[in-house]
């Protein structure tokens, strides 16, 4: 869909609804006009946006406020160092829903000489955590106030695997430090593969579904290489990268790349371009259910390797659905150190908010989202 069919549909839109709502204010029964409009509307909005808005492949909500707090502590010792945290993320949706995420972290390092080597930090990092899809701001600053006398000890991690799912989160996930701990993790949750071991930095599961998200690493090869399809749509800067597959048992469903910028002054977003804001998000979602997809996916999962990256990215690239954001943020940061800083506490904010929203779907051209922009 081009831009200028979308105006046009969008001014088509509007006017249908007003004519709707003055015919429904003159006639018996009109309170129920309105709620006989409401799902035309939204479904209209969803049109306008672009995408296949009777299925999961088309648009999804957009973040349009998102607020993280972290509090870290972090201890050292002569060779060892020791520290744990929490993290907590809130993310209001276009969709009126609130997702919560609460992330548990833990690390404990040993300072040793490597043979061959310089001296260097040996040992574990963890992190398990758990997110909420709850439908209100005020739902979720509940939850947010239980999840506060609720902590979730880093060291439960294990058990966290094993014993499968637990409460009423609709996700829970670990976040893996060192290969050895990814295989056994891998494992733990009946996901083989030396390939696959390579490449995982973390596990998320659904609740209801029991589907499982890879989140593969994205400072290596593979990454950089599935990262690069994005760069025309980007640009280039400071890159953040996230990559996902999500995975029915061992079918693969769907791979999400998301790149991160830091940006100044006026940005390219998606055709359009924008000011005022200093973090620019693209990501790019593909269907692997479709066969082709699918068995690039699987072959580099198999053996992951930079040339099958390419070949994948190049296909994601071409035939994948791109959203992209622009975030005006805020960040401010706390530290409290003591015995001449052995001992040292964190605390940390950062807020976003969503300026600017454009999305594309394979074979068609780009549209504003205005099902997101309109409430940011």
């Amino acid at each position: 869909m081009q831009r200028g069919q979308a105006s046009l549909e969008y001014v088509a839109v509007v006017a249908v609804v007003t004519v709707a709502l003055a015919l429904g204010a003159a006639v018996a029964g009109a309170e129920a006009v309105p709620r006989a409009v409401a799902a035309q509307v939204e479904r209209a909005f969803c049109l306008v946006s672009g995408g296949d808005c009777l299925g999961d492949r088309g648009p999804r909500a957009c973040t349009i406020r998102a607020g993280t707090r972290t509090k870290e502590r972090r201890g050292k010792a002569f060779v060892v160092r020791l520290a744990d945290g929490r993290v907590v993320l809130t993310e209001e949706r276009s969709d009126g829903t609130v997702a919560v995420t609460v992330a548990d972290h833990g690390e404990a390092m040993v300072s040793k000489k490597v043979p061959g080597a310089a001296r260097g930090m040996v040992g574990a990092r963890l992190s398990a955590g758990r997110t909420w899809v709850v439908p209100d701001a005020a739902t979720a600053r509940r939850l947010v106030e239980r999840l506060d006398r609720d902590r979730r000890p880093v060291g439960e991690v294990g058990r966290f695997l094993r014993a499968g799912h637990e409460g009423d989160a609709d996700e829970r996930f670990v976040r893996f430090g060192a290969r050895g701990e990814v295989a056994g993790g891998l494992r733990a949750l009946g996901l083989h593969g030396e390939g696959l071991a390579q490449i995982t930095g973390g596990v998320r599961v659904e609740r209801v579904s029991g589907r499982r998200t890879l989140e593969l690493l994205g400072d290596g090869e593979v990454g950089g290489a599935l990262s690069a399809s994005l760069a025309g749509v980007t640009g280039k800067g400071r890159r953040e990268v996230a990559i996902e597959v999500t995975l029915d048992g061992d079918r693969p469903l769907e791979l999400t790349v998301r790149n991160v910028l830091d940006v100044h002054g006026t940005v390219r977003v998606g055709p359009g371009r924008a000011t005022g804001g200093n973090r620019l998000e693209a990501d790019v979602r593909l269907d692997l259910t479709d066969p082709h997809a699918a068995g690039l996916m699987r072959a580099l999962l198999e053996d992951p390797r930079a040339p099958r990256a390419v070949v994948l990215g190049r296909y994601l690239l071409e035939h994948g659905r791109i959203d992209v954001r622009l975030y005006a943020t805020d960040a401010k940061t706390k530290r409290d150190r003591r015995l001449f800083g052995a001992l040292e506490t964190i605390e940390a904010t950062h807020d976003a908010r969503l300026l600017e929203a454009y999305g594309r779907d394979p074979g068609m051209g780009w549209t504003r989202r205005l099902d997101c922009v309109g409430m940011a």
